[in-house]
């Protein structure tokens, strides 16, 4: 198992370099594994993340892998997102702008019932710089703390679906995502105060690389004219393996330069396990033969069951989203061939803001409140897409001088559809 991880690292490692960047300003991303991701395809972001039940045959789906075995091309995707924050405190405000990677994958079919895929998403970021002041009453005076943070984990997914059952009218499918999880978090506490010549650092670097699996289930029913879907994935409960590095030292700022004094602490490579929650999610949607659909997915995760701290929370995620297609066989007017997406979610947990923040009041969970929309745009006759998408949401909690988040998103990407493993006829 240890050379197999060694393999990974290998081949992943120019990601490494990709998630050293600031790839968020959330200072909710101080706690747990920092800002969590959708980890999906960017087609499925402009619906408001709506996945676990809908299948597509030119575009890979990574949150339910039972979808895989629907791929008729080999589909390769690339996409972008760039993300606006701005963030406020009461009378404070600040604004940032991030570009990352949103996600690369290719899919594709080996036999009518089976499908594979390989795909790089981003799991969580790591990212942000917070300052605070607080009085020491033992003749210390005001105290300086700025807290800082970067990094984040990607997540690595083999997967492959299977058709048990397909007729005209019934399908029905599972798989799996075998995903390695890999990346490092950065995380900088500095202690300095007016009274003394001396500061205080801490650095604490966290690196984590190990496996998981999840599973897909999807069932698909046809009836005249329209196609009833149910989905379904559940992810276990699973320990990864940690090397955490901790220095702790004493300095001397003087003229912008900084003169190294102590060692208090310094540990490397120190082994532990963290553990990350299982998770299901159920989908259900309805469409009608390629031009319309609607559906409705729930999440849920087991943070409260992880060692990473007290102050994680069960979290729940309902989603809705649509869409539509004029008229796909048109040739004669382009936009009635694009797809015309939307979408809406709500989710809360992940953060008991109470305990995360050390504030003594009845504070709700964080909550996360978001819509989207977005174009589906044909390429080819071959059924490549141009895929954009937007997404404006709300994050946090607006009293008891909290920060509130709003951020705007938008997403870029190419879903590239050829025909692989075709049969040559000889005459």
């Amino acid at each position: 198992m240890k050379k197999l991880k060694i393999l990974f690292c290998l081949i992943l490692l120019p990601f490494f370099n990709i998630k050293g960047q600031i790839n968020t300003y959330s200072p909710y991303s101080s706690f747990g594994l920092g800002q969590l991701h959708n980890c999906n395809s960017i087609s499925n972001m402009s619906m408001g993340g709506l996945s676990i039940s809908v299948s597509d045959h030119y575009s890979i789906n990574y949150k339910n892998p039972a979808t895989y075995s629907f791929l008729n091309q080999t589909s390769f995707e690339l996409g972008l997102q760039s993300s606006f924050f701005n963030m406020s405190q009461d009378n404070l405000h600040q604004k940032n702008f991030v570009t990352s990677l949103s996600n690369i994958g290719l899919g594709f079919p080996i036999s009518e019932k089976i499908g594979f895929t390989i795909g790089l998403l981003p799991y969580s970021s790591v990212g942000y710089s917070v300052k605070s002041q607080v009085l020491n009453h033992d003749e210390i005076g005001l105290v300086d703390y700025t807290y800082s943070g970067a990094g984040g984990l990607n997540k690595f997914i083999i997967g492959a679906s299977w058709s048990l059952r397909k007729t005209d009218n019934m399908n029905i499918s599972i798989g799996s995502n075998w995903s390695y999880f890999f990346g490092k978090m950065d995380k900088t506490t500095t202690i300095s105060t007016a009274n003394s010549s001396i500061d205080f650092r801490e650095q604490e670097s966290k690196m984590i690389n190990d496996f998981n699996f999840e599973l897909g289930l999807l069932f698909n029913y046809t009836r005249n004219d329209y196609i009833f879907n149910l989905g379904t994935t559940f992810t276990p409960k699973t320990n990864f393996e940690s090397a955490t590095n901790v220095f702790q030292h004493t300095y001397i700022t003087s003229g912008g330069y900084e003169s190294f004094i102590d060692t208090i602490l310094y540990v490397t490579g120190d082994q532990a396990y963290i553990t990350m929650p299982f998770s299901y999610g159920i989908g259900l949607s309805i469409e009608s033969s390629e031009q319309w659909l609607v559906g409705l997915d729930y999440n849920y995760t087991n943070w409260q069951s992880t060692n990473i701290g007290s102050y994680m929370e069960d979290k729940s995620e309902i989603i809705f989203g649509a869409q539509f297609i004029p008229n796909k066989e048109d040739i004669h007017n382009y936009f009635n061939r694009v797809e015309y997406k939307f979408g809406c979610s709500y989710g809360f947990g992940y953060l008991d803001l109470a305990n995360a923040t050390g504030l003594n009041s009845e504070l709700s969970l964080l909550k996360d409140i978001a819509v989207s929309a977005g174009l589906a745009l044909p390429m080819n006759r071959v059924s490549s897409k141009a895929n954009i998408g937007v997404r404006y949401g709300h994050r946090g909690y607006s009293g008891d001088n909290l920060i509130v988040e709003n951020y705007f998103t938008f997403y870029l990407s190419m879903t590239l559809n050829e025909k692989w493993f075709k049969k040559r006829k000889i005459d």
